[in-house]
């Protein structure tokens, strides 16, 4: 049996900085009031003005642990921006060594892997054929020897032990939702629930490159531009469950929303408030 405890963030004002259209839209969690940001067309300059800035205020310069470009490469790949990808290579990889390079590379790949159940197969790879057109033209054959290795191995698609790993790492994201969410698809279409535990499977609970919090983040960061909100909301509070805390969780937001903004993408349906993560229960062991 796994024990709980309850751990409650302190009750502090949760302040986000978001882009200016987007503010009205934090009201109540999951709150059917249509939000009405901006309604503007993608700008290639705001756009790599942006990334500049993102870069320029990381809170880390180790191109292993940044999250700033992980997390803009997922909204902009979901927001079908896909030369901004390639953008956010040049800028996170400028002056930097090919070891680093290599780094930045891999994480970004893998970013885009774990896209591909979330934003779909054409985005993904609207996004990864630039980026892999760049690189190729850019780093000598002698630097380009071990930057096709995987932590996933090739040809063991659905294996017994990776099944497992995805319906854990499901699991512990939605908890005490999984039996409904369950019982709405194995009655009339098991397909549905073997496709969701197929993408767990395969890609979001491999942490072999990005670890469980960045996994939350990118995940966030790809359903925003989408606009489906209550997914949004399930991952906030996922990203805790993951061991995130309330700062990665406003990352992942204030990063995303100002990709909307400057990709022109216009949000419906906005974004739950911060108040769904005010309160979470992890698993103490």
């Amino acid at each position: 049996m796994f024990a709980f405890r309850r751990i409650v963030i302190p009750a502090r004002p949760l302040r986000i900085a978001l882009p200016v259209s987007y503010r009205p839209q934090m009201t109540t969690p999951f709150s059917s009031a249509p939000p009405k940001p901006a309604t503007t067309m993608p700008n290639p300059d705001t756009n790599v003005d942006l990334i500049t800035k993102l870069s320029a205020r990381a809170a880390t310069s180790d191109p292993a642990t940044a999250s700033w470009y992980i997390i803009a490469t997922a909204a902009f790949a979901a927001a079908n921006e896909p030369q901004r990808v390639t953008d956010i290579y040049k800028t996170a990889c400028a002056l930097r060594t090919v070891a680093e390079r290599r780094v930045i590379f891999r994480r970004i790949r893998e970013t885009l892997l774990k896209s591909t159940m979330l934003i779909g197969l054409p985005r993904m790879l609207n996004a990864y054929f630039p980026l892999a057109a760049h690189v190729l033209a850019t780093e000598g054959a002698e630097t380009l020897g071990d930057w096709g290795d995987s932590v996933r191995g090739r040809g063991n698609a659905g294996d017994v032990e990776r099944r497992r790993r995805g319906e854990e790492y499901l699991g512990n994201i939605y908890r005490g939702e999984v039996p409904r969410i369950r019982a709405n698809m194995e009655p009339i279409a098991p397909e549905v629930w073997d496709a969701c535990i197929l993408g767990y499977s395969e890609y979001l609970s491999e942490m072999g490159v990005l670890g469980r919090v960045e996994t939350s983040q990118v995940t966030i960061a790809c359903m925003v531009p989408l606009d489906v909100k209550t997914e949004v909301g399930w991952h906030m509070r996922g990203l805790i469950r993951n061991d995130g805390t309330v700062e990665h969780v406003r990352e992942a937001l204030e990063i995303s929303l100002s990709v909307c903004e400057a990709a022109g993408v216009e949000l419906k349906h906005g974004i739950p408030d911060m108040g769904v993560v005010a309160e979470e229960r992890l698993f103490d062991g």
